[in-house]
């Protein structure tokens, strides 16, 4: 899906939940991209061998984890797990460390697992205790 602009409003983007946020996205789609299942990113939650997924990208971070500045128990944490982009956002992640993520990509989530993930309709659901 690409190129996606967006100026203002809510962002169509399945993984987004933005309001009034700026997206410019010109990334040619790639081609011979390898993709893992979920089982397969499982196996990789250890300091030996840690994938970590993020927007449907998976990251093997094995060598970065002594250079992580949250150190390596951060990432260790979200290891071989489904999905780390909410906590990756939380954090708020400067554009350096996103462009220096680009060099631990190893390939993408498969797409037959893409569609077995529950996909946010982009609304919250908000709770009041009384």
């Amino acid at each position: 899906m690409w190129p996606l602009f967006l100026v203002g409003g809510i962002c169509s983007e399945s993984r987004c939940n933005c309001f009034l946020r700026r997206h410019i996205n010109l990334k040619m789609p790639e081609e011979n991209v390898k993709t893992y299942t979920f089982e397969e990113i499982a196996e990789h939650s250890t300091s030996e061998s840690a994938w970590i997924v993020i927007e449907n990208n998976v990251y093997d971070v094995t060598k970065f984890l002594e250079e992580h500045p949250g150190g390596p128990e951060v990432l260790l944490d979200w290891a071989g797990q489904e999905d780390a982009t909410d906590a990756f956002e939380d954090v708020g992640h400067s554009s350096d460390a996103r462009e220096q993520m680009k060099a631990y990509k190893i390939g993408e989530i498969a797409e037959e697992e893409k569609s077995a993930k529950p996909k946010s309709d982009g609304t919250s659901t908000w709770c009041v205790l009384q």
